[in-house]
């Protein structure tokens, strides 16, 4: 979509101009080693190179957070510099492209200026005016080929590239999103699948996107594979944002791990036993996903309320020394040496999960408060065994996990232990 003898900007996953010339297209990105500050003065002007820009706006760019004994001299070099880059791309005169006039800077108002933004705009606007066509899946296909990152990811941080890269990361998430559910009404999986995953691949945690994904898994008869890709998304979640996927998300998941008998050739009990024990079924603390965690925990607290028995919830904290959040490097060390020592300490009935990025959620049933205690002393023990263990703090406490709120008593159902 390249007009002749126009300029074309890129600014989607790099910054980039090109003009084409009779010895070929001249190029200039933002990777041939120019200073940051060139290169932000030139992406400046050409996102707005529609209108002029004002003096004021690029010293409130370029020196806004520190004090120049003379922008305006700094300035006219950088324009001086962003001419000599034009005329290197194959124009006669850099003057006559980029002028300054009383103050302002702008692009010759008669040179074509073709910029990729505008063409994803258009490209997505055909999308939704022809959508459930051929044409439209054609516009959302090159849409989809032209976004190949985020709006000029490698400039240096300011501002003003905040909105413009949160404005199409949206519309292109939306144009994925809307495009795959397309595909998927017309049977057509492959393909979408293949989109979901481009969206996901730029915007890791847009749970859309995901939730989509499983759903077209699940269509295409991968139902094991969306499951676990719920999991992997919730461990990427925890690890990078220290929070489960929304409920939402979860209750998809229940949907799809809950399933149907119906295609499910007779068997007898005993080879239905044989299929819920598992073959190599390993002893030890049970650890499973926080959805699975809160469907045992509302089994439990029916059975155990009925029994009268005793059953603990515990929370295990890991910080640093001084009773702060741990690096991610650290804390992911951290967790996975606290996960083997509850391996290790906790019992067969015992079940635990990752409750954020630096706890863990335990369910001690038949266990009272004192004998609660007892388990996490071991479980710290153990885990203080290690170096990251001796050099982290660790926080834990636990309550009765079935008594009515009416009748909690905080100041006995709870403890702590600090380990520094």
């Amino acid at each position: 979509m390249e007009s002749e003898k126009a300029l074309y900007i890129t600014t989607l996953g790099q910054f980039s101009l090109r003009y084409p010339t009779y010895d070929g297209p001249g190029i200039i990105s933002d990777q041939d080693g120019a200073s940051w500050r060139l290169m932000s003065f030139l992406q400046y002007l050409c996102f707005f190179h529609d209108r002029a820009v004002t003096q004021d706006e690029i010293f409130d760019l370029l020196w806004s957070d520190i004090d120049s004994t003379n922008p305006t001299n700094t300035t006219k070099t950088l324009l001086h510099r962003s001419r000599l880059l034009l005329e290197n791309l194959g124009f006669a005169d850099g003057k006559k492209v980029l002028r300054y006039r009383r103050g302002l800077y702008f692009f010759d108002p008669e040179l074509p200026i073709r910029m990729d933004t505008a063409v994803f705009e258009e490209l997505c606007g055909d999308f939704y005016a022809k959508r459930n066509s051929t044409a439209g899946l054609n516009a959302a296909r090159q849409a989809i080929k032209l976004y190949q990152g985020d709006f000029l990811p490698n400039a240096a941080g300011s501002a003003w590239l905040l909105s413009p890269r949160t404005y199409y990361r949206s519309k292109y998430l939306r144009m994925c999103h809307d495009a795959a559910s397309d595909l998927r009404e017309m049977g057509r999986l492959d393909e979408a699948i293949k989109i979901c995953r481009l969206a996901t691949a730029q915007d890791p945690y847009n749970e859309s996107c995901h939730q989509l994904l499983m759903r077209l898994l699940c269509d295409s008869g991968a139902k094991q594979e969306a499951i676990q890709y719920y999991n992997d998304v919730s461990d990427l979640f925890m690890l990078r944002l220290g929070v489960a996927p929304s409920e939402d998300m979860t209750a998809l998941y229940r949907e799809l791990s809950s399933g149907d008998r119906n295609g499910t050739p007779e068997l007898d009990l005993r080879t239905i036993l044989a299929g819920l024990q598992g073959e190599d079924q390993e002893s030890g603390v049970l650890f499973c996903d926080y959805a699975a965690f809160r469907d045992i925990y509302g089994f439990l607290v029916q059975l155990i309320l009925r029994s009268g028995q005793a059953a603990q919830l515990s929370l295990i904290t890991l910080l640093d020394i001084e009773g702060k959040s741990l690096p991610q490097l650290r804390r992911n060390m951290a967790m996975e040496e606290m996960r083997r020592a509850i391996g290790t300490c906790c019992r067969s009935e015992d079940v635990c999960t990752q409750f954020s990025a630096s706890q863990y959620l335990l369910l001690l049933p038949s266990a009272g408060y004192e004998n609660g205690g007892s388990v996490l002393r071991r479980v710290v023990n153990e885990y203080q065994k290690t170096l990251i263990g001796k050099t982290t703090c660790t926080k834990f406490s636990t309550m009765s996990a079935f008594v009515p709120e009416r009748q909690w008593t905080p100041s006995r159902s709870a403890a702590c232990l600090w380990n520094k």
